[in-house]
């Protein structure tokens, strides 16, 4: 349809109401392309779908609109989309905020990191040479003591944090899933870093009580007091999301890290703790053929609980709901994907790190085919790239 009514003021205004205004090619998602489509579906929907000129189908729920126009307010939020032919290009190219794509350029979503350990990015790409669990694995040797550096150093911190979020955002991830550190005032000076660089984040304070070093551990009652202070500082510093028009640029996640380093205890507490915030939780779920067993061990020898599976211990503590997102999952058996399903939880999946470690591969297809929810992590440090 012709707009030229609409962009009368754009083309005239001095204000300049648009932030930005793209012209070229642009990318846009219409589902998403690990869901499993219905057949049905699609044909439905193709046969409903309008021609339009210069769109091609480049894949499940992926469209290319060639020489069109992106319009963007001063919010950030998209305004307007249409082919350059229904809008004056001579005039539009006269403002400031007129981006020329090039022939080969094109304009696209950002990527979101569902899984990502921040502290960890200064050893990406090594430290690949161990197990993940045990006294001489790969959380003991080199994940436990670089995190607790980042608390012994907040300078140190703050280089760290700068380093990944500027490296992520150059790769194109405009929003990540961050695990912090075990203590507060690093996950402080990573909230500040994302709000400073301007990319979408969850933040969350990694919980553990048990099961790690004496000198990079809390008890319970200090993981709870300081998930609810972050909570607060993170709620202060970019917004509640139930008090804003627009989604805040920083959430907060609450972060029990894994079941081997929370005791029931910690997990029911933060699973109240998510239920009264109304946050998000994200922790790791059935990694590796290691960490299942001693899982269950645990589970049976010290919790009470009989022997049960990663997803249903997640759920006996109100930890898997609709805003749980859950890292890897490649052992996870259908009655606990299942389960998943049922809660609304989504699987990060990792497949970087699923090879160093879990020595397996998620078969996405699998959970494309009961409906459950699943994206992209890197897993830094365990993957060894932060694209």
């Amino acid at each position: 349809s012709n707009n030229s009514g609409f962009f009368s003021t754009l083309t005239n205004a001095s204000d300049e109401p648009f932030r930005w205004v793209f012209h070229g090619n642009i990318i846009i998602p219409t589902g998403n392309p690990l869901h499993a489509p219905d057949p049905k579906e699609q044909q439905q929907e193709a046969a409903a779908a309008p021609e339009e000129k210069d769109v091609i189908w480049i894949g499940p729920g992926l469209m290319l609109c060639r020489c069109h126009v992106l319009c963007v307010d001063q919010d950030g939020i998209i305004e307007h989309i249409s082919h350059q032919d229904t809008m004056n290009i001579t005039d539009l190219k006269k403002r400031r905020n007129y981006v020329r794509l090039g022939k080969y350029e094109f304009l696209c979503p950002g990527f979101i990191d569902l899984h990502i350990h921040a502290p960890q990015f200064a050893y990406t790409g090594t430290a690949t040479d161990r197990p993940l669990m045990g006294e001489d694995g790969w959380l003991e040797t080199y994940t436990f003591p670089a995190e607790k550096s980042l608390g012994d150093d907040l300078r140190k911190a703050k280089h760290v944090y700068r380093g990944v979020v500027q490296t992520t955002l150059a790769t194109g991830t405009t929003t990540a899933c961050y695990y912090g550190t075990l203590h507060l005032e690093p996950c402080k000076v990573l909230v500040e870093v994302c709000l400073e660089q301007g990319q979408r984040a969850l933040v969350g304070k990694v919980c553990m009580d048990r099961n790690a070093p004496p000198d990079y551990l809390q008890d319970t009652t200090q993981n709870v007091k300081e998930t609810k202070t972050l909570i607060k500082y993170i709620h202060k510093r970019a917004g509640k999301e139930e008090d804003s028009t627009r989604l805040p640029l920083v959430l907060p996640v609450v972060t029990p890290r894994f079941i081997p380093t929370c005791t029931p205890e910690l997990m029911k507490k933060l699973g109240q703790l998510a239920k009264d915030y109304h946050c998000h939780v994200q922790t790791h779920i059935s990694e590796s053929k290691d960490e299942v067993q001693f899982s269950k061990q645990l589970d049976f020898a010290q919790d009470g609980g009989g022997g049960r599976t990663d997803a249903e211990i997640l759920d006996s503590h109100c930890l898997l709901t609709s805003r749980c997102i859950l890292a890897h999952g490649v052992f996870c058996s259908g009655l606990e994907l299942d389960l998943c399903r049922d809660r609304g939880a989504a699987i990060a999946h990792c497949p970087l790190s699923n090879f160093f470690f879990a020595g397996s591969a998620l078969s996405t297809k699998r959970l494309m085919q009961r409906k459950i929810k699943v994206g992209l992590g890197t897993d830094v440090a365990g993957g060894d790239h932060p694209s």
